[in-house]
C-alpha cells in the first residue's frame, strides 16, 4: 500500500538484503506489541480474527466471479459440491461477522 500512495510511502520501502516492506514490518510490530502491553491483547485477537473471516469471505466470492467471468478457463483444482458448497461458506462467513458484530 505504500509503494501504491495508498497509505504512508515511508511504509513501502523495501529492505535492500531481505527484499521485503521492512519499515511496514517495524510498524506492524510495534502496533502489535503495543496493543499487546496495553493489556489489549483480547483486541487483537478479535482484529486478528475478523481480518480473516473477512479474507475467506472474499475469497470464497471471488471463485465463484471468477469461475462466472472465465467459466472456459482450465482449472487444475475443483471446490467439492461447486456451487452450493462456496454459497454456504459466504452465507456462514457472513452470518458469523455479522453476529460477532464487527460488521
Amino acid at each position: 500500500m505504500g509503494k501504491d500512495g495508498l497509505f504512508i510511502p515511508w511504509t513501502g520501502k523495501t529492505h535492500t538484503r531481505f527484499h521485503t516492506p521492512g519499515n511496514a514490518l517495524w510498524l506492524h510490530g510495534i502496533w502489535a506489541a503495543f496493543l499487546i502491553i496495553s493489556g489489549s491483547f483480547d483486541m487483537l485477537a478479535d482484529m486478528f480474527t475478523f481480518v480473516t473471516w473477512a479474507a475467506y469471505l472474499l475469497g470464497a466470492v471471488g471463485i465463484i466471479l471468477l469461475r462466472r467471468k472465465m467459466p472456459d478457463r482450465q482449472r487444475p483444482y475443483k471446490v467439492w459440491g461447486y456451487p452450493v458448497t462456496p454459497w454456504l461458506f459466504i452465507a456462514f462467513a457472513a452470518f458469523y461477522l455479522v453476529w460477532r458484530g464487527e460488521i
